[in-house]
């Protein structure tokens, strides 16, 4: 989440004219994919757990709230710190994902 959230900080002008597209490849679309499956890989690794269809639809419900709630911030030009970014996602983790992430 660390890494995630202070790459969307070093590159927030990027962030902020890719957020406006909505549709085919938009910025919500582009990163899921890859998220979910970098999640799914970490949980399967670290954990040889298998990914149950309740724990991927809360992986997917919870990368889609982060990339919503990042947009929302970029749209309104309100960057915060990648430290503060964690601290909330931490916060609204689903609780099926806490013991992996």
């Amino acid at each position: 989440m660390r890494y995630s959230a202070q790459v969307v900080y070093d590159n927030a002008n990027f962030f902020i004219n890719v957020s406006s597209y909505q549709g085919q490849n938009c910025l919500q679309e582009s990163i899921l994919n890859p998220m979910r499956d970098m999640y799914i890989r970490i949980i399967q690794d670290t954990y040889h757990d298998k990914i149950t269809e309740e724990l991927y639809s809360a992986i997917t419900l919870f990368i889609y709230g982060m990339i919503g709630y990042i947009r929302q911030l970029i749209i309104t030009n309100q960057i915060i710190p990648p430290e503060d970014a964690v601290s909330i996602f931490e916060a609204g983790l689903p609780g099926i994902l806490k013991k992996y992430l």
